[in-house]
């Protein structure tokens, strides 16, 4: 399929299957075909699986020189990756956590809104209350006016009577 780490998996397993058959010299000829592979490519899953097939067939064959160099090229490896992983996860909370604090900005500022909402709709309310009120008021004083004019109108034609009878 042409995806590099497609044929770093097929030569680790070639390398597999010659370990199988003990035939441990064409086994780390392609798993080091793979590893070298990997390595160019920077795909160090591939790599990491390389380097310990290569550190099991120094095993098998008992080369302590070898198994202290893909052992410690296993470790580093395998160190790299944790490093990555690390660093990802750390990039994931620390996108959490920002998205999260967005989150309680934006619940703030809908709060505040809210409160400045109520606050103006209870000023709008007042207001129209007072109009209300002043309105009434105004019209009671009027009334009160036209029925003290009306008292007055009476007594005066009261006395206009009262002084024709007289």
């Amino acid at each position: 399929l042409g995806y590099i780490g497609n044929i770093c998996e097929a030569k680790t397993g070639l390398g597999l299957a010659y370990i199988y058959e003990k035939n441990f010299t064409q086994a780390q000829k392609f798993t080091l075909e793979s590893y070298n592979l990997a390595l160019e490519n920077k795909l160090d899953e591939y790599a990491k699986k390389a380097a310990f097939q290569l550190l099991s067939i120094s095993m098998a064959t008992g080369n302590i020189n070898e198994i202290n160099k893909y052992n410690n090229l296993f470790d580093s490896i395998e160190q790299k990756i944790n490093k990555q992983q690390q660093a990802k996860t750390i990039q994931e909370l620390e996108t959490k956590y920002q998205t999260e604090k967005k989150d309680n900005q934006l619940k703030l500022q809908k709060a505040d809104i809210k409160r400045k909402q109520v606050w103006n709709y209870s000023l709008a309310i007042g207001i129209a209350a007072l109009g209300l009120l002043s309105f009434v008021g105004y019209r009671n004083y009027r009334n009160k006016q036209k029925v003290q004019q009306l008292k007055i109108t009476e007594l005066e034609t009261e006395k206009q009577l009262a002084a024709t009878e007289a």
